[in-house]
């Protein structure tokens, strides 16, 4: 892929390697019931100014704009590398959109990716299998995505 070539991925695919909610801290299975209870942070903050509350309402934040038809910025995608062979995925930027978009079971979602060609064609679903194992911690993640 060049750099700046904007590709739609699929989020359950995205998901399979890598886990928004760890990357944050943020429980998966009880931030849909509770994010209600959050205030709606629109003003993008560095590391050293986040908090939970933060973290919550970004991702209230985008939930809502997607909801109502605004596309997400793309997300940044690359691959952990153990010499020359690919690992795994990581999210650059972008843990908050991925994170509103799973939530909203929202089937691709815009990435620029700078890795290897086969996860990207995995990662588009023009690849029937996976070229990584997804990890362990990540398989309760997938029950009803994929």
């Amino acid at each position: 892929m060049s750099e700046g070539n904007v590709d739609q991925v699929l989020v359950p695919r995205v998901l399979r390697l890598y886990n928004p909610w760890r990357h944050l801290n943020i429980e998966s299975g009880g931030f849909a019931r509770t994010m209600q209870d959050y205030p709606i942070q629109s003003t993008y903050l560095d590391g050293f100014q986040r908090t939970d509350d933060y973290d919550y309402g970004r991702v209230r934040h985008l939930m809502d704009e997607m909801q109502v038809g605004k596309e997400p910025e793309p997300i940044e995608l690359d691959n952990s590398w153990m010499g020359t062979t690919p690992t795994g995925l990581l999210v650059v930027d972008g843990h908050h959109r991925l994170m509103a978009a799973a939530l909203l079971k929202r089937r691709f979602i815009p990435a620029l990716y700078s890795g290897w060609t086969d996860v990207l064609d995995w990662l588009k679903g023009q690849r029937k299998s996976c070229p990584f194992d997804p990890p362990f911690d990540r398989l309760p993640l997938l029950r009803g995505l994929d």
